[in-house]
């Protein structure tokens, strides 16, 4: 896969805002492939070139790809490389992973408090 696929959309990281680079690299990689700039069974880069072509390091490019096979975006085939998920999940929250999506209270410090039939609040 040549480096076209990636120049439609460029990266700009927020470095001045809240957040993990990592988590702004995946949502843009997961942006990608909701958009149709990454197809299904597109191979990505490996996690060196990713890091270069993105000008992040190799850790951050890592962290990232996990992240992306976490919320099941893509899958790594062992000595083969990682690959687009052939039914891709569409965008459903930035940097939050399927986990945190299925634990509504995750990070938030939610409390839940219940009140008891016929009490006054």
């Amino acid at each position: 896969m040549g480096d076209d696929a990636y120049a439609v959309d460029l990266f700009d990281a927020d470095l001045s805002g809240p957040g993990y680079l990592y988590l702004q690299l995946a949502d843009h990689i997961h942006a990608l492939v909701c958009a149709g700039t990454l197809r299904p069974g597109a191979r990505l880069l490996g996690e060196r070139d990713l890091a270069e072509h993105y000008d992040v390091s190799i850790g951050t490019a890592r962290r990232a790809t996990d992240e992306l096979r976490n919320r099941e975006v893509v899958l790594t085939l062992p000595a083969k490389g990682t690959y687009v998920h052939p039914h891709p999940p569409p965008i459903t929250s930035p940097g939050r992973t399927r986990a945190q999506r299925d634990n509504p209270a995750h990070g938030r410090g939610a409390q839940v408090i219940t009140a008891k039939k016929g009490t006054k609040r």
